[in-house]
């Protein structure tokens, strides 16, 4: 078995943590995560700007199955509807890391790096000048905080704002933690947000 790859600036979870991707059905969930929607809320000007808990749903199941497939009836649980439902199972996801290819914007006393086929519109980079014009910016003080708050505010990892003389990213830490993301800001549902190392 390969060696897990652990991101600059991310912590392993536990042992115990864990998801599968099966085949042709559902996530199995290992290690009892918290799992809750995160609703995208706006800010005054309507822009994505945090994130706001709603329901919390048991992970008490071991595995826990979670429907990958859009069919449930029991959402976000599997219910066996992958063996009926009209649905593509490919595996999709890519195999190279958020650093591999990543576009490099250089700044004042930041670098941001963007990695653009992470991306999946949930529009943090945006409010108050977007993320890679206040990265530009970052000698002055406010655009410098704003720039490494709506890069570390993005839910896949597709920017992260680095310290120029230390190197070091800023990245939230998460405890080990699933969330449903929904966003409100355009009436959609999201993806399954894995946070805390969850490999």
């Amino acid at each position: 078995m390969s060696k897990l790859k652990i991101e600059t600036g991310s912590s392993p979870a536990g042992e115990r943590f864990s998801i599968t991707v099966t085949e042709e059905g559902p996530y199995l969930v290992y290690g009892r995560p918290p799992l809750a929607e995160q609703f995208i809320m706006p800010n005054e000007s309507n822009e994505s700007w945090y994130f706001q808990q709603g329901r919390l749903f048991s992970t008490e199941a071991e595995p826990t199955a979670i429907c990958r497939c859009g069919a449930s009836h029991r959402k976000p649980y599997c219910d066996g509807s992958h063996e009926k439902a009209n649905w593509d199972p490919r595996l999709t996801a890519r195999p190279d890391a958020l650093l591999d290819d990543a576009e490099v914007i250089d700044g004042g006393t930041l670098q941001m790096t963007d990695n653009e086929k992470y991306c999946v519109f949930a529009r943090f980079c945006h409010p108050h000048g977007d993320a890679w014009t206040l990265t530009e910016a970052s000698d002055d003080p406010e655009a410098r905080k704003l720039a490494i708050r709506e890069a570390s505010m993005c839910p896949s990892g597709r920017l992260t704002a680095w310290d120029k003389e230390t190197m070091k990213p800023f990245e939230f830490r998460f405890e080990p933690s699933l969330g449903l993301i929904e966003d409100i800001t355009i009436g959609a549902s999201g993806g399954l947000w894995i946070r805390g190392g969850i490999p």
